[in-house]
């Protein structure tokens, strides 16, 4: 009897420690299933909302410089205030962009996993406000003034509380990008499960309204292209469209067939930086030293970080501090150089423009960039621990070589409004040269 109660006893805990295991999985796939959902538990959303906080001040070069946005502050105390309840990811995502967008740098953000749902047709923000563009690209009189019946002011006011906006022409950049975006209307208001969604236009004094449906695009459409690079003679004018500042076999072929135009007694040139979402500026660099230029120097700061020292090698020069240099720039006078820019032309693109500006290159020609000639940039990735969230922060900062220049605001040479042509007021231009 003695023997058989022990058996009976041993078995009693080891049914125990079975159900101790089976309840312990049971929560385990509990939690994964959460995870899976979306959904974070409030201990989670606050880890993240630290973790988040202590990466941005720790890497991005505005706190080492003491050179902090006034709006910052109020943005962190928020932010920090509003991440202390269970959310989903999702809600999450946008608690944490609304905090970026106080930084005011458009190269440090997250990257949102939401859809890609932008309103039908074609439309794009000028100082007057948001107007349709036709099949043919051209600015029509429309004018949206609410969408989903929310007034379009709203939906602009939604779009700077979440974007990041460097300068004006950012701005106007933002408003087109994110004006038809699903996620953002949203959040401004719009009743977007509605099979369609009401327009409200107005056209001189005649007001009208349209349906639209959502489809399936990215909001940053607006810097896809086929081709990296192109090239054309536009009559005695030698073209480059460089669409994305990308070394490699393309641009070296363009480069190659430059220098021969140049060589056979070419001596205009204009290369497009319109829609140019940046990339590496030696290609930018490469462009100019084929026809005979070289470009100032930027200034540039360097914050050593823990980050950073993840993620960089051993070549980087910490806590660098180099001065702009403007006697760098090597002009070529038998060449006019012409560059063409826009709202959407960004970071290495507007770095040319700049080069070529502030030594006195050439002619910048168009529409301020929506990044500023002096900003932060050169990025760090980093993933967020519990919702996995992936975003980059910047880690130099960069001076524009003419300090006495805006540092805020490339302002082109010869400005063209948006919805005027860049391109026709540059060939008329080296046509007087």
């Amino acid at each position: 009897m003695k023997k058989k109660g022990w058996l009976l006893l041993v078995a009693a805990l080891l049914i125990a420690v079975i159900s101790v295991i089976v309840q312990w999985q049971l929560h385990d796939n509990q939690t994964a299933e959460a995870s899976a959902d979306g959904t974070l538990t409030a201990a989670q959303v606050k880890a993240d909302a630290g973790q988040l906080n202590s990466i941005i001040e720790s890497t991005h070069p505005e706190f080492s410089l003491n050179n902090i946005p006034a709006g910052y502050p109020a943005a962190k105390k928020s932010f920090l205030a509003a991440a202390s309840e269970k959310m989903s990811s999702d809600d999450f995502a946008w608690l944490a962009s609304a905090y970026l967008a106080s930084l005011q740098d458009g190269h440090t953000s997250i990257s949102q996993t939401q859809s890609n749902e932008t309103l039908r047709g074609s439309y794009r923000m000028t100082e007057s406000g948001l107007f349709e563009v036709d099949d043919s690209g051209n600015i029509t009189g429309k004018k949206i003034t609410a969408i989903g019946g929310i007034p379009v002011n709203q939906v602009f006011n939604t779009i700077s509380h979440y974007e990041a906006a460097e300068n004006d022409a950012a701005v106007m950049m933002n408003n087109t990008i994110w004006s038809t975006y699903r996620p953002i209307l949203e959040r401004a208001g719009v009743d977007c499960d509605k099979r369609t969604i009401l327009i409200t236009e107005q056209n001189g004094t005649q007001t009208s309204s349209q349906e639209v449906t959502f489809q399936s695009r990215s909001p940053y459409s607006v810097w896809k292209t086929n081709d990296i690079v192109d090239s054309r003679m536009i009559g005695d004018v030698f073209y480059i469209g460089l669409h994305d500042c990308q070394t490699g076999a393309a641009l070296d072929k363009t480069i190659d067939s430059l220098k021969q135009a140049v060589d056979g007694g070419v001596t205009r040139v204009m290369i497009d930086v319109r829609n140019n979402p940046g990339g590496n500026s030696d290609a930018c660099e490469k462009l100019l030293a084929a026809i005979g230029m070289q470009p100032p120097e930027y200034g540039v700061y360097v914050r050593k970080s823990p980050l950073a020292m993840a993620q960089t090698d051993g070549t980087v020069d910490w806590n660098a501090d180099i001065k702009p240099d403007l006697s760098t720039a090597k002009t070529n006078p038998r060449i006019s150089l012409v560059v063409l820019t826009n709202e959407f032309t960004y970071s290495s693109a507007t770095m040319l423009a700049v080069w070529v500006q502030d030594g006195k290159l050439g002619t910048v020609i168009g529409y301020p960039s929506a990044n500023s000639p002096s900003c932060y940039g050169d990025v760090l990735s980093f993933q967020l621990k519990n919702s996995g969230i992936k975003g980059q922060v910047s880690f130099k900062r960069w001076l524009r070589p003419d300090t006495s220049a805006d540092q805020r605001m490339l302002r082109p040479d010869v400005p063209v409004s948006i919805g005027g042509d860049p391109l026709q007021t540059a060939v008329n231009f080296l046509d007087r040269q």
